[in-house]
């Protein structure tokens, strides 16, 4: 698995970006993954933000599938996060 540890917020996907995440660890301070008119798919991966794991928008698209999510999942306006199966919630 590839770690990356961040102390305040994670990573940032903005329009027009597709961004798979497969086999990694992401963990942050803040908020782990956020996604403003981007996509993200994440496949058998952990992601951990204390203030919240996904934080979407602007018509936004997540895909989730074997993850383990830990942390609050934000969506808002016509953001999608589609829960593909197997996941894990905390």
């Amino acid at each position: 698995m590839l770690p990356v540890d961040f102390d305040g917020d994670g990573l940032i996907v903005e329009e027009g970006c597709d961004l798979h995440l497969t086999n990694s660890r992401i963990s942050a301070g803040g908020t782990a993954i956020t996604v403003i008119g981007g996509k993200v798919h994440i496949v058998n991966s952990t992601v951990k933000g204390a203030r919240g794991s996904i934080e979407a928008s602007q018509g936004s698209q997540v895909f989730l599938s074997g993850a383990s999510l830990d942390g609050l999942q934000r969506r808002f306006d016509t953001a999608q996060i589609k829960d593909l199966g197997d996941n894990r919630y905390r």
